[in-house]
């Protein structure tokens, strides 16, 4: 199986999930927020310039989480949170996907 450690910045973009799910950039269930900017950008970096076209589209939110992240879009108050759902539409990205597939589970 394919593993993407140590390709371009994959480890640090695996060490920005595990802050963001610890606690450090706040853990989307414990405060619905996302990963950090900088941990957002090195994502789309790592898709666009490293990741082969097949793990790309295994990547992809799927159709329920699109609708939901719309839905927040649409109907959250804070502009700040509809922002962030905003981007991960935007990003068409599965964080958790993109971990699996990094990680070549």
């Amino acid at each position: 199986m394919k593993s993407y450690y140590n390709k371009g910045e994959a480890n640090a973009i695996l060490s920005g999930i595990a802050r963001w799910r610890n606690g450090v950039h706040g853990a989307i269930d414990t405060t619905g927020t996302f990963p950090s900017n900088t941990t957002l950008e090195r994502i789309e970096v790592f898709i666009n310039t490293i990741l082969s076209a097949e793990d790309r589209e295994a990547i992809r939110l799927n159709d329920t989480d699109k609708k939901v992240f719309s839905w927040f879009v649409h109907n959250l108050k804070s502009a700040e949170k509809r922002a962030e759902y905003q981007r991960a539409l935007d990003m068409d990205v599965d964080i958790n996907a993109l971990e699996r597939v990094i990680r070549g589970k």
